[in-house]
This record gives C-alpha cells, structure tokens and sequence, in this order.
C-alpha cells in the first residue's frame, strides 16, 4: 500500500510543498507557490495546520515542516507583505506561544 501522507507526497526537499503529489501523472511542472490571493495559498494553509496539529496531537515532528515552509518563502513575504497575509499569519502563530483551550 502507498503512503498517503502529505508530508511523503507533497513536500518539496527545499521547503514548502507542491501542489499536486509526485505520484501525480507527470506535469511539466509541479507548482509551489505562497502568493495569497482571494484564496490563501496551499503553503499558508498547511503552515497553519501543521502548527495546529502539532498542539492538538502532541506530535512534535510536525514543528521541523512548519518551520521550512516559513523560511522557505519568508524573503518573498517580506518583500511583499501585502500578497502574503495568510503566510504572515502562520509566521505570527509560529513565535507566538499556542496552547490548547483557554
């Protein structure tokens, strides 16, 4: 059986993750892209779920991914804050003290 796990199909070994699996049909290129348009990009989005899982689950493997999507595009994002708002939330949510409940 193949691994259905995000992190075994989708990450890229430089950061960040691609948009489709690399046991996809073979494309010309696998897009990877942090941009935030009227929808957040897929690395914004996994950042932020990554970190969330990590707290819900106690699964702390989860941190090293989180961590390398956000330094992957974080000169981008300073570049240009403003087409990387979703991807400055998930770096707000990563050096901000997270805990489960209130």
């Amino acid at each position: 059986m193949k691994d259905p796990s995000l992190l075994a199909h989708f990450a890229d070994e430089r950061g960040g993750f691609f948009f489709t699996a690399d046991d996809h049909e073979q494309l010309i290129v696998r897009s990877k892209l942090a941009t935030d348009n009227a929808i957040p990009s897929a690395n914004s989005v996994m950042a932020m779920n990554l970190m969330r899982l990590r707290l819900l689950l106690g699964r702390n493997e989860l941190h090293r991914p989180a961590a390398e999507i956000l330094s992957t595009f974080a000169r981008k994002a300073a570049q240009q804050p403003f087409a990387h708002e979703r991807l400055l939330s998930a770096m707000e949510m990563f050096h901000a003290t997270m805990s489960e409940g209130a």
